[in-house]
């Protein structure tokens, strides 16, 4: 028995390409998509009522679907993809972005790490060279793990 017909579903999931970093936001809304009818066709192949796939892309579902956080990692990865997204189209050029590359990489970076350090640490970094002074290697840096911004359903619209 096929996946379509356990799940009745038609559409796949798409694959990950570990070199075209502008497709991870759709690879992983369509997973976000699929993840109920992914999680139906393991439990399909593990009842025996759909034969097993053999191949180590099948093995890293199985795997990802008993994970009860699966569906809020993909979210939060989703939401840090979104915001590096731009970044990544803006240089996909062949256009000379060489000279706005630091700026640009600087917010970028700094926009991240305000979803986790302690916003007293960023607020006087106006560089490149003031933001790598941050010792994150101290646990005091960070904010309290129930305040880190782990995106948003809204965000990610």
């Amino acid at each position: 028995m096929s996946q379509r017909n356990v799940t009745g579903c038609s559409t796949f999931p798409l694959e990950m390409c570990s070199h075209r970093w502008l497709e991870n936001t759709i690879v992983c809304e369509r997973v976000l998509l699929l993840l109920a009818k992914l999680k139906q066709h393991v439990a399909a192949v593990a009842a025996g009522t759909c034969a097993k796939l053999q191949n180590c892309s099948f093995e890293v579902i199985r795997e990802s679907c008993m994970d009860n956080l699966l569906t809020a990692k993909l979210h939060f990865f989703l939401s840090g993809a979104k915001q590096i997204e731009p970044f990544l189209v803006m240089f996909q050029t062949d256009k000379l972005m060489v000279p706005f590359l630091s700026r640009d990489l600087f917010k970028l970076v700094k926009s991240l790490m305000e979803r986790f350090v302690k916003s007293a640490l960023l607020k006087d970094v106006t560089s490149a060279a003031k933001l790598t002074s941050i010792d994150i290697s101290k646990a005091d840096c960070f904010i309290d793990y129930s305040k880190v911004d782990i995106g948003s359903q809204r965000r990610m619209l």
